[in-house]
């Protein structure tokens, strides 16, 4: 479905079972608990209000929340980069920038992808090499078409494949 390609979490929600709920929202709590006052913290220790931690911590826990740790960067549909809560938290946050500061200032720019039509067993090899979690999905005319995810690469039934790609992204890099 178009719409699972674009918005992150959306195949993930279609099977939440409502059981889940009071646990991801004891979860959700306790995350918030430590997290908004350490990034607040952060904040002032890099000579910044405390509010910039507050809602840099906030926008990090939303796009965790809506399994949105990247998000591709596209000029019509183009794909020129990346941004994840790593870029925000270090070239936006850290470095005192405005809310207004364009994305382009702060994305990644040096962006891996795969194509449509390569393998899944040598993606999940690229993904393991690269230690990354999602990698952009590009046609032959690089323009974007989706994203392929751990998930998607664990749910593809290669056994190899999966293990291949788990033992690279697990690793500590």
């Amino acid at each position: 479905m178009l719409v699972e390609r674009w918005v992150p979490g959306v195949a993930a929600a279609r099977g939440y079972r409502r059981e889940w709920l009071r646990s991801d929202i004891v979860s959700g709590l306790v995350l918030a608990a430590i997290l908004v006052p350490q990034g607040m913290a952060y904040a002032e220790l890099a000579g910044l209000p405390a509010v910039t931690g507050l809602y840099t911590t906030i926008a990090c826990l939303v796009g965790y929340g809506a399994d949105a740790g990247s998000i591709p960067v596209t000029e019509g549909d183009r794909l020129i980069g990346m941004i994840t809560d790593r870029d925000i938290a270090l070239r936006a946050v850290a470095e005192g920038r405005s809310p207004n500061t364009p994305v382009r200032d702060v994305m990644t720019d040096d962006i891996k992808y795969c194509f449509e039509d390569d393998d899944v067993a040598q993606v999940a090899q690229n993904m393991a090499e690269l230690q990354v979690r999602r990698l952009p999905v590009v046609n032959r005319d690089k323009r974007l078409v989706g994203i392929v995810a751990l998930s998607n690469v664990a749910q593809c039934g290669n056994k190899k494949a999966t293990s291949e790609m788990l033992r690279g992204v697990a690793t500590p890099h």
